[in-house]
């Protein structure tokens, strides 16, 4: 019974905070259908006293959820009701899910693991229907017209399950450099990869495929030295002229998108939007600055005139402010640091560069559902031949 409630809790998270959720029309209510199974099913395991708050390996963890405590007390003394669900979204219930998968049984985690992966191949799936199609399945007709102005096919950007291509694909590039990192043999790891790059293609967000690619080459020669004589031979012969013909195709394509296109560099001005995203704080009083507020990312893209703060750290900050903010971003980045101690040292560097790297060029890791996909991530293909070895080094309760 608790595999099939940890199952659907799991489901229901990964799943319904998205626009299918508004499309089976939960409308208001996505993301109570998305976190309350989830929050329901810790609230049980709290009860029954299978987590362990209190222990070493937890220690950040703790941080985290203290200080989320005090931001949320401080938001509601100032009015800010309204922050509570998304307080919670980002550094409650994520952090005390972490806590559970510490100790999560391996079928917990090959569920969670299966999970992931499913809602990978959709996700890539729908953005490559959306592409070949120039339309959209599941957001509404306002957002595709908002993220596909020109109406050039060069230019059309995939919404798959969670409408903004950026987010989509910051999530599946997360998913991606995990699976690179974990013990699924080398051909399922290629596979992935591509059927992941070519989703970028579709999300058509050069940024992110050029941090993906670079994160990603590492562990991709990582894994052609560890790889048999015949894996060897076939990438050799076959796989790097297929994949050397493919990019010269799809650059001389529409499907090339804003990375190839001649025209992107005329019509865009995200790079501008980037450095602009640094004034942020100039439009904010001392007290919006020191406390922050939920209503200030809008405030402050208004009088830039721009459609958002086009960096996260920046975004978080304009939410929680700087007083708690950057405890709190110091924490959740420890947090990742030592979770990812697991992988050699250069792989858990190559995983930070790539969250932050895209977190730093777009808004999205403000939104909660990236830091949650880290830590789903993380537990679901951490390696389990070193995992020993973590668990000995944090056994000790505090």
């Amino acid at each position: 019974m608790k595999q099939v409630l940890f199952s659907v809790a799991v489901f229901c998270a990964l799943f319904f905070n998205s626009n299918l959720s508004t499309l089976l029309g939960f409308q208001n209510n996505v993301t109570t259908v998305a976190f309350l199974p989830i929050t329901l099913f810790l609230f049980s395991q709290i009860v029954k006293k299978q987590i362990f708050f209190f222990r070493k390996r937890n220690i950040h963890i703790m941080y985290i959820l203290s200080i989320s405590i005090i931001i949320l007390l401080f938001k509601l003394l100032d009015g800010q009701n309204d922050m509570f669900k998304s307080i919670l979204m980002f550094s409650l219930i994520p952090y005390i899910f972490a806590v559970y998968l510490e100790n999560a049984s391996e079928k917990e985690k090959s569920t969670l693991q299966k999970m992931l992966l499913a809602l990978l191949i959709t996700e890539c799936l729908l953005a490559l229907y959306e592409r070949l199609n120039l339309t959209v399945l599941l957001a509404t007709e306002e957002t595709y017209s908002a993220m596909n102005r020109a109406g050039d096919s060069w230019s059309f950007r995939s919404s798959a399950l969670f409408g903004h291509p950026l987010g989509n694909a910051m999530l599946v590039s997360v998913i991606n450099i995990f699976i690179l990192s974990s013990d699924l043999s080398a051909n399922k790891k290629i596979t992935y990869f591509l059927i992941n790059l070519l989703a970028l293609l579709c999300f058509n967000e050069r940024g992110n495929i050029a941090i993906t690619v670079v994160t990603s080459i590492p562990l991709l020669i990582q894994l052609f030295k560890k790889g048999s004589k015949q894996l060897k031979r076939t990438i050799l012969l076959i796989g790097i002229p297929l994949f050397i013909g493919g990019i010269i195709q799809i650059a001389q394509s529409d499907f090339g998108g804003r990375l190839f296109n001649e025209q992107s560099g005329k019509h865009d001005n995200s790079t501008m939007a980037r450095l602009e995203a640094f004034r942020a704080f100039d439009y904010l009083n001392n007290s919006e600055l020191l406390i922050g507020g939920n209503h200030l990312n809008d405030k402050v893209a208004a009088k830039m005139h721009l459609a958002a703060v086009e960096n996260g750290i920046i975004s978080i900050l304009l939410d929680y402010g700087i007083v708690l903010g950057i405890p709190l971003l110091w924490y959740l980045f420890l947090f990742q640091k030592e979770k990812l101690s697991v992988f050699p040292w250069w792989n858990k560097w190559l995983i930070l560069l790539l969250f932050y790297g895209i977190g730093f060029t777009n808004p999205h890791l403000s939104n909660p559902m990236q830091w949650f996909i880290f830590i789903c991530s993380y537990y679901a293909f951490r390696p389990k031949t070193k995992n020993r070895l973590y668990e000995r080094k944090h056994v000790f309760r505090m």
